[in-house]
Formats: structure tokens, sequence, C-alpha cells
């Protein structure tokens, strides 16, 4: 029962007054009611920190067992421990009506650590026990908030490093420095000092390696040189190491038409892990380089990752896949390093349809030992360069082939010509040519054994030189006629007469005449200032074209046709098929 001397502050405690550093002495359920009730050892007035002892205090103590719960127990005793240390402080028996009590028994905090009381009975030899510590008077450092500590990293590993913090709030008067001590078996880890003002709050941190599996217990506790330190900042908490996370390289393959290294990683289960991943290259003749590092972080489970290589790169490569701030293996494999040649071999077959349009049937084999990405084949007239029809091409794959089907009929009629097939991929482009003779009409009717336009057209061509030598001719013989009608006049000089290369007559000319006709065998022949004249040397020399811009699409600087020459293969020379000149097209 409670008694009348027990003060506003007392504290009722039905059970055990423990921290994380004490438990109760027996198993067996608590019959005592507890009082238990702090004073200032310097004023004798109820302490102000609560359930808090520190050295100096008094500490009050009482106690009630009922007549129902003594169980014909009637005699008690009061003992205490310190340090390990018994001390009984007083005796008694019960009372008439066969309950046990006790008020004011006054104990002194003089020791700093834990203490315990123990009420025994008998001839039962039941104990009850009340657990209390006694803290450093002055007290600076006491829990802020919830008497607990924070743990970042789970979860954890063999190897890994687990991180620990508490939040301290200075109630004393003074700037204090303090640390977080963290120990494992034979580890121990002193986190840094962190000053603390008066009145303030802090998180104080530290980290300790995990070195074993399984569960381990870690102590903590808040230390500071010449600082009164709470017990409630100490204890210890347990943790479940798990085995040492691994990592491996499960295959490994280079991505065609890319200068990549696809690389299958396995990490085993548990937390997200930060790896490297480099390659070492052995070339053919020794020489031995390192690929850039590769940094990143991978989840547990099968994963992919590309790793940059040079396409220059040629021989034997190792792997390495390394862990990062963690304590893990290192995984490497080897691979032979091929580099991709891109090749297309072209075949067609052209065949007419039934409405007149032509289907040409075009096979691509990768003749090359890169993946052929998707890409375009074009049929284009080679007479203009126009592009007649497109159509869109798959993958394909290393030996692989793929046939597709172009269909036009946006054909010059009953013309014949060159068709030009251009394949595009990203990587590159290829040519192929075929030849289209228009269908012949039905063999029933007449049939010309040429082509009508061009018979004319050469028949119109025939006539102009025709007129244009008849023109000519006329010039000459006016030129004759009036070197006759002059031969009144002064006899010329000798570099006015010429020898016929024919009959060897004489002739004599004007002066400024470039050609004459023997009047005798009408042999036409120049004069002596014609054969004088020279041709410079520079008109006869041949000055190469040249077309620069930056795109696939370039003009015949001829003809101004418009032609498809990939910027990937230039510098190169180019022939227009229209006028069939040739010049050199460049990047510009």
């Amino acid at each position: 029962m409670l008694r009348p001397w027990v003060a506003t502050s007392t504290i009722l405690l039905t059970l055990i007054i423990c921290n994380t550093h004490t438990a109760s002495a027996i198993e067996q359920e608590n019959t005592a009611t507890w009082d238990f009730d702090v004073y200032d050892g310097s004023t004798g007035q109820p302490s102000s920190n609560g359930s808090l002892v520190l050295v100096g205090d008094t500490i009050k103590v009482g106690f009630t067992i009922s007549s129902a719960d003594s169980m014909e127990d009637d005699r008690w005793e009061l003992w205490m421990k310190v340090d390990d240390v018994w001390s009984l402080i007083v005796g008694g028996t019960s009372d008439d009506d066969g309950s046990i009590s006790m008020s004011n028994v006054e104990i002194m905090a003089n020791n700093t650590g834990p203490h315990s009381l123990h009420l025994r009975l008998f001839p039962s030899s039941r104990t009850d026990v009340l657990n209390f510590y006694v803290d450093p008077n002055p007290l600076d450092l006491v829990p802020a908030g919830q008497m607990s500590v924070a743990i970042q990293g789970e979860p954890l590993h063999e190897g890994d490093v687990v991180s620990i913090s508490a939040l301290v709030h200075n109630r004393g008067e003074r700037v204090v420095d303090a640390y977080l001590l963290l120990s494992s078996g034979n580890d121990e880890s002193r986190g840094s000092e962190v000053t603390i003002k008066s009145g303030s709050s802090k998180e104080i941190q530290n980290s300790l390696r995990l070195s074993s599996t399984g569960t381990q217990e870690v102590f903590w506790s808040i230390e500071g040189t010449d600082v009164g330190v709470s017990n409630l900042l100490s204890g210890s908490v347990d943790l479940t190491v798990l085995p040492r996370q691994i990592v491996q390289i499960t295959s490994v393959e280079h991505l065609p038409g890319t200068d990549e290294l696809s690389i299958s990683i396995l990490l085993s289960e548990g937390r997200n892990r930060e790896i490297s991943i480099s390659a070492g290259l052995t070339s053919p003749d020794g020489t031995q380089s390192m690929s850039p590092y590769l940094t990143l972080s991978i989840m547990p489970g099968l994963q992919k990752v590309s790793l940059p290589t040079s396409s220059e790169y040629s021989g034997q490569v190792e792997i390495l896949v390394e862990p990062v701030n963690w304590q893990g293996n290192v995984a490497t494999e080897q691979f032979s390093l091929i580099p991709i040649v891109f090749d297309v071999a072209i075949s067609n077959q052209i065949s007419t349809l039934s409405d007149g349009s032509l289907s040409i049937d075009v096979t691509l084999k990768n003749t090359g030992s890169g993946t052929l990405k998707p890409g375009v084949c074009d049929l284009i007239w080679s007479l203009d360069g126009k592009i007649l029809a497109s159509i869109s091409t798959p993958n394909i794959p290393p030996g692989d082939e793929t046939s597709v089907t172009i269909t036009t009929s946006d054909l010059p009629s009953n013309t014949a010509g060159e068709l030009t097939i251009s394949y595009t991929s990203d990587i590159n482009s290829y040519l192929s040519s075929a030849q289209y003779d228009p269908p012949t009409e039905d063999s029933s009717g007449f049939q010309l054994p040429f082509q009508l336009q061009a018979a004319v057209l050469g028949s119109l061509t025939g006539l102009v030189f025709i007129l244009m030598a008849v023109l000519v001719m006329r010039t000459f013989e006016n030129e004759v006629s009036d070197t006759r009608s002059k031969s009144s006049e002064p006899r010329p000089k000798s570099s006015l007469r010429v020898t016929c290369t024919t009959c060897n007559a004489k002739i004599t000319h004007a002066e400024g005449v470039e050609n004459v006709r023997c009047p005798a065998c009408s042999t036409i022949m120049q004069t002596q200032m014609q054969m004088g004249r020279q041709i410079p040397n520079d008109l006869s020399k041949d000055v190469p074209l040249e077309v620069a811009n930056d795109n696939d699409i370039i003009n015949c600087p001829s003809c101004d046709q418009s032609l498809r020459v990939p910027l990937n293969r230039r510098p190169v020379m180019a022939r227009c098929p229209a006028c069939r000149s040739t010049f050199k097209a460049l990047m510009g």
C-alpha cells in the first residue's frame, strides 16, 4: 500500500526500473510494489532530474506486499548490491494483518554505476529486485528524444561497415566534446569528437567493420574527457551479418556494329553494390593497354553492362570487375576480340508484271562478320539518278541473307537503260546494277530491227553535219575566186605563195588568208600564217573536277544531276550515270 510520506514526484514502480545495462535477478513474478523517490543531495528537495539519480543524491525507498501475496512469509531483509559488494540495509517482520511493508528507507548515492536492491522474504526465500543507475554529477550529456541509436547500411554482409549514430543533448552549462565508441569482440572503433554547446543537441556517429557472419552484439557508448554522461547513452545492439556477396561474369560478347563489349554480371543476393569494370588488351605483337574504367552501381541479380572499346582493338582481352568501397571478390574473364568487318553481296532478278510495272527481286547476303542493322534499298534510274522506289530492310546477321521485292511503274516508256540498286545501312552503302529492256510488242505485227527514236535522232544529226560541210566548202571557193581576180595586182611576196601538197603547183594568195584551194586538183591546204600558229599547251591539260558538301546528296558539276554519295565513303572518285563525267566527291 502507499505511504503518506511519499512526495508528489514519487515514482511507483510495479516491476523494475531498468536500463540497457541491467535486468531482473529473478525470473518469478514480482510481488512487491515499490516506491522510489530521489532528493537533491545539496538542498534536500525532490530532484528536478526526474528518475535520474546523480552522485550525492538521496534515495528514499519503500515497498508493500499485500497479505494475499505474502504467502505466509513473516520476515524480510533489504540488501543492496554495488560493484559486486552486498550490503544489508534493513530487515523486519510482517505487519499484524499479514502484509509486509516499509517506507522512508534512505540510501545515499555515493558511487556511479548500476545498483540493485534485493528484497528477500522468509521462509520461502523469494526475492524481489529493484535496479537503478547512479550517474555522475554534474551530468552534461543525456539522450535527446528517444533513448536509442540509429543503424545504417542494412542488410549487412561480412566485411561491410555498419554506421551507428546517437542523438545527444547537452543539459549542462559548459561546452563539451564527445565521441561514440563501438566495440564487438576484438574489434573497436572510436569516432571523431563532436563539440556540443550548452543547451544544444547533436548527432554523434561512428562506424565499425563487421568481420564475421551470424549474430553480432555491438556495444556502444558516448564518451568524453571530464564529461558527465548519462548511463542511458550506452548499450548494445544485436546485428545479423550475412555471408559476403559474390560478383561473377557470366558472358562477354562483342556488340556488332558498335565499339562496345556486352558483359553479363551476376551479383548474389543482398544490397546494391558499386563496381568498376575495365578491359586489359594484349595485342598479337605483345603490346598491352587498358580501356577506361567504368564505375556504376548494380542490383542483386543478372544484368548486362556495355563497356566502350576502340574499333582498333584486336587480340586477347581480360575483363575485370572489382568492388568499390566494399570487401568483395574480383571477377575476371578472358575474351578474344576480333575486328568486325561489314560487306554485302547483292544479287537481283528483273521481271515485268502483267500491268506493265517492273518487279525486281533483290537478295542481300551479309558476307561480313558484323550484323547489319535495318536499312533502305533504293532502285535508281542510272541515266538521270532518279529514285524510282525504296523499301526497308531488316537486321541481317553475319552469314545470313534477306530478300526484298521492289516494284515500280515509274519507268520511261519503251526505253532501255541501266538500273542501280543501292543498299544503305547505318554502317555503309553498297551498289549493284541491272540492265532494263522494255517488253516488245506483239510478235504478230511489224517490228523494226532498231529503235525508231534513235534512228530519227541519228538522221537529224547527220543532216546537220552535211549542211555544215557544204557551208565550209562554199566559203573556200569564194576565197580562191578572190585570189584569181587579183592577178593584175603587183606580185605578192614569196611568203604569200604556197606549193600544193598534191600536184606541186605554185599558188599565190592574199595576205591574211588561212586556207587556200589548189585550182588544179582542188586540194585545200593551210597557208604559212595558219601553220605558224600553236595551240597553248595548258589548253590540252585536263582539269579535274571536285565537288564538296556536308550531306549524302551531291550534284554533278557537269550536268547538275543529283547523286547519292555517302559521307563515310568520301573522299572518292564518282562517275555521273547521266553524263558519264568523272569528278572527285569531298566532304565540305
